[in-house]
């Protein structure tokens, strides 16, 4: 059951991007709000087969549940947009690749200071980012892809993007964008 749960979340995190801890935390969100650990009976199984067993269980769940809701990601992930049309790659330290339809659409606008905010948070991002890592983060581009063209692995690239992405999490709560 143990290799079949690890099969399960590597697929999540390869297929999806979902981390490790973001499984966790779903999990211990579905086992409290299913009220699973006032169901436990100490007579019928120990607590630690009890909580594999719903473990194994929630991670197919998760599994079904992104299959039904997100899809396969290849059709955006592999330079292309949902419409089938491929994603022109530019090089240059900007943002024109992700205004093609202009940046309004990645954003939502109550006033002209909001646009003002979205761009600099866009250029915060691109210095921090980098141009391929952002296009990764904004489904432009193939994660494999851009592992393979920096000469390092999938799991690699991902280890590195994720701290690239806690790195400007921390950035922006400093810079009182996020609680």
């Amino acid at each position: 059951m143990n290799q079949s749960i690890q099969k399960r979340v590597k697929w999540l995190f390869r297929e999806y991007g979902i981390t490790r801890q973001e499984i966790i935390e779903y999990l211990k969100w579905e086992f409290e709000r299913r009220h699973m650990h006032r169901r436990h009976d100490p007579k019928k199984s120990c607590l630690q087969t009890y909580v594999l067993t719903f473990c194994y269980y929630g991670v197919l769940s998760m599994v079904k549940k992104c299959k039904k809701y997100l899809g396969r990601t290849s059709s955006v992930t592999k330079g292309q947009k949902k419409d089938g049309k491929k994603i022109e790659e530019r090089s240059g330290a900007s943002y024109e690749p992700y205004e093609k339809n202009g940046i309004e659409e990645l954003l939502e606008l109550d006033s002209p200071e909001d646009l003002l905010i979205g761009k600099e948070l866009m250029q915060m991002a691109l210095d921090h980012f980098g141009q391929d890592d952002l296009a990764v983060l904004l489904g432009a581009k193939d994660r494999d892809a851009v592992a393979t063209k920096l000469g390092i692995t999938y799991d690699t690239y991902q280890k590195r993007l994720e701290r690239k992405r806690r790195r400007f999490k921390n950035i922006l709560q400093q810079a009182d964008y996020l609680d």
